[in-house]
């Protein structure tokens, strides 16, 4: 009776917590409360682990670092704007005009004038300044994200990595060892070879082996999870 209720409280804690998950899930495209009948998906889909120097490159896809590349491209063409606004415009203008001299009475000239605005030194240095500082520290902010969002690929991966090793030997050796264990020793029990307490012992060891491998099998779904999210794909 005791194994029983344990059961009970254990069952009744997943399905609050599968309850949860499913309005945490519809939170996320704005849902109030989960319409959806179930969310499909193989948890037992466990791949080889490439090597981590593949994900790497693939950083470059985060959603983070790509709205840092979108920012230190806004400041360089903010910056190039200032560049071109230290030079100063020259206004020219012309015309004719007419010699009054009494050697030359009808004569013409042409006559051409420049303009520059002053003053001729100061060349919007101090916009150019900022500009300037405010794209090194887009660039230094960029560089930050990117050694941090590493650092979190190499936990996530080292994650990935041991979890699916601990989902193959779980499936192929303490699980099959366990199922063999508790056939044994019920066939023994049917002749008698084995009393019911060593059935009851065998069969929670199979329970529990199943626990393990369910729990290393989600572990490895969330770090696989993880490592998509960080590499973007």
């Amino acid at each position: 009776h005791i194994a029983l209720s344990s059961a009970q409280i254990e069952r009744n804690r997943a399905q609050r917590e599968l309850e949860t998950a499913r309005k945490r899930l519809a939170a996320t495209w704005g849902g109030m409360s989960a319409r959806f009948q179930q969310a499909e998906g193989n948890l037992n889909a466990v791949r080889t682990v490439p090597p981590l120097i593949q994900f790497v490159p693939l950083l470059d896809h985060n959603p983070e670092l790509g709205r840092w590349g979108i920012e230190i491209l806004q400041q360089q063409a903010t910056l190039d704007l200032e560049r071109s606004n230290a030079v100063p415009d020259v206004t020219l203008s012309g015309g004719y005009r007419r010699l009054n001299s009494a050697s030359e009475p009808d004569e013409s000239v042409v006559v051409v004038e420049a303009s520059v605005p002053l003053p001729l030194f100061n060349r919007n240095q101090g916009a150019i300044r900022s500009a300037q500082a405010r794209l090194a520290k887009a660039q230094a902010e960029r560089r930050e994200a990117a050694v941090r969002l590493t650092t979190e690929l190499v936990e996530a991966y080292q994650a990935l990595s041991t979890t699916q090793a601990e989902v193959a030997m779980l499936a192929a050796q303490v699980m099959p060892g366990a199922q063999r264990v508790f056939e044994a020793v019920n066939d023994g029990y049917r002749i008698g070879k084995f009393g019911f307490l060593d059935v009851l012992d065998a069969q929670r060891t199979l329970g529990a082996a199943r626990t393990q491998h369910l729990d290393a099998l989600v572990a490895y779904q969330t770090a696989a999870a993880d490592v998509e999210r960080l590499i973007g794909t």
